[in-house]
């Protein structure tokens, strides 16, 4: 049985919007977040199972668009943990450079997660996913820790950010090996 599995970005939130950094800070959707759910509901797939993490703005996310779908919150889906900078404007992270250090070390002092862990917690997912026997997943997670599952499904690839409400398209042949990959889509087109 090949497998089809949608990474898909939360809606926006209000911090979203003023580029606030909220990691595991658990806002809801903005009013905005919800109006772009709203309009493009009619043009999700349906999914044999949903995964989400289980902050709000991305339950919230799930039940929005896949309302009358089995949908599953999974604490691993959830966005890193930035410590310090929650709640920062990007323009400060950017400047103090903690988002650019790979010093593990820096960052476990400053209560970031490091690279290794958010590695380690996307292995889980990725084999988590392995073990699931639907046709059509479809998971929803954050900007950050969709990358990292990326980078263990794809180690040699980057890929770079994916919009909210977008997501990656990628198959599976029987024996789990990437066969089609689709990335940064939007669910209407036009």
């Amino acid at each position: 049985m090949m497998k089809e599995l949608l990474l898909m970005r939360h809606g926006l939130t209000r911090e979203n919007e003023l580029q606030v950094i909220i990691g595991i800070t658990d806002p809801s959707l903005s009013d905005n977040g919800k109006e772009k759910l709203y309009s493009i509901r009619e043009c999700v797939v349906k999914p044999d199972i949903v995964l989400c993490s289980e902050l709000k703005r991305v339950r919230e996310t799930a039940e929005i668009l896949f309302p009358n779908s089995d949908i599953q919150a999974i604490p691993q889906l959830r966005e890193r943990d930035f410590g310090v900078l929650e709640g920062k404007t990007l323009v400060y992270a950017r400047e103090t450079g903690l988002l650019q250090t790979q010093d593990e070390t820096i960052l476990r002092k400053n209560g970031i997660e490091t690279p290794t862990a958010l590695l380690s917690r996307a292995s889980q997912v990725v084999n988590y996913l392995s073990q699931l026997h639907a046709k059509k997943i479809v998971v929803i997670s954050h900007r950050t820790f969709i990358n990292y599952i990326l980078r263990v499904m794809l180690p040699e690839n980057k890929i770079g950010v994916i919009p909210h409400t977008h997501y990656h398209q990628i198959v599976f042949d029987l024996n789990e090996k990437i066969i089609y990959m689709k990335i940064n889509q939007s669910w209407c087109v036009g």
